[in-house]
């Protein structure tokens, strides 16, 4: 009888872990301009399908204003690391990791997502959006920069996410990186 339950425990493990790749986490954050992001990555089985459709939500709840989400492209390795408020209150700044660079993505929540022309890479990454999204601006480069310079490790690791199986946990890493590979402006 005993050998059964160590049987029946294990496979009962193995169904939750199984269940647990199906099922996303989500992180919510409390942002600075009074507002809450929450990121909701796709599920760790989604992330290993082959096709590259699995994909990362940002549900955005300003104080004051539209709530609303984008959906961006996302892998074990490759997806957003941060969402920060610009100084202008109305303007999202995200850190996303991308392949062999960082990007950063300026989302304007008070004007309404525009169809994006065919030359914009964005559209390679972007799923959906409910607001105008661009590449940030060399501005907006100094102020995550900025930021990142002077936040501490430990608010800056509840801050961020974990890209699939890779996380830039520390300020010093996203420094680091800048450094060596320097900023994307206006990738083409």
């Amino acid at each position: 009888m005993r050998r059964h339950k160590w049987k029946f425990f294990i496979v009962g493990l193995a169904l939750a872990i199984v269940m647990l790749g199906f099922v996303p986490w989500s992180k919510t954050v409390a942002l600075s301009n009074g507002g809450y992001a929450r990121f909701t990555p796709a599920s760790f089985f989604n992330d290993l399908r082959l096709e590259g459709e699995a994909s990362s939500t940002i549900s955005y709840q300003p104080k004051h204003g539209r709530a609303g989400k984008i959906v961006l492209w996302a892998d074990l390795f490759d997806g957003p690391i941060m969402v920060m408020p610009a100084s202008d209150t109305n303007v999202l700044l995200c850190l996303y990791d991308f392949d062999i660079s960082l990007r950063l993505f300026r989302i304007d929540t008070s004007k309404e997502f525009k169809p994006l022309s065919p030359d914009n890479s964005i559209k390679r990454i972007l799923f959906s959006s409910t607001w105008e999204i661009d590449y940030g601006t060399s501005a907006d480069w100094e102020e995550v920069l900025n930021y990142v310079k002077n936040v501490s490790p430990s608010v800056f690791a509840h801050q961020s996410v974990p890209v699939g199986t890779f996380k830039m946990d520390t300020p010093q890493y996203i420094l680091a990186w800048v450094g060596t590979h320097g900023v994307t402006i206006r990738p083409e």
